[in-house]
């Protein structure tokens, strides 16, 4: 019975220590992705991500959100900054923000 636990404790520990470290990547790699949008002109931009659920104005900034639900309980929200016709920035905030480092659209 001993020999049983010698073998399942480290294996509990190790899948423990790479859920942590690898759950924690998502957030990264979700800014990456989206950050290859910095840049764009507005109209190609909308064509990626869509229609945004809201946007505003703050004196020569629009800014546009989407919310996402990401498979997380909190969602995604993610607002980009529009200055001229160009995306000048983005923010993003929620647990259900994730995606890969190579593609990332907004998921319809």
């Amino acid at each position: 019975m001993k020999v049983k636990h010698l073998i399942v404790l480290p294996l509990l520990i190790m899948i423990l220590l790479f859920t942590t470290l690898f759950g924690c990547a998502h957030n990264d790699n979700y800014g990456l992705s989206v950050k290859k949008w910095v840049g764009t002109r507005e109209p190609y931009f909308i064509k990626g991500w869509g229609e945004p659920d809201k946007f505003y104005t703050k004196g020569q900034s629009k800014f546009l959100a989407y919310n996402e639900n990401g498979g997380a309980p909190e969602g995604c929200t993610t607002t980009f900054e529009i200055v001229g016709e160009f995306v000048e920035s983005f923010d993003y905030e929620g647990d259900g923000c994730v995606g890969d480092f190579y593609t990332h659209t907004r998921r319809r």
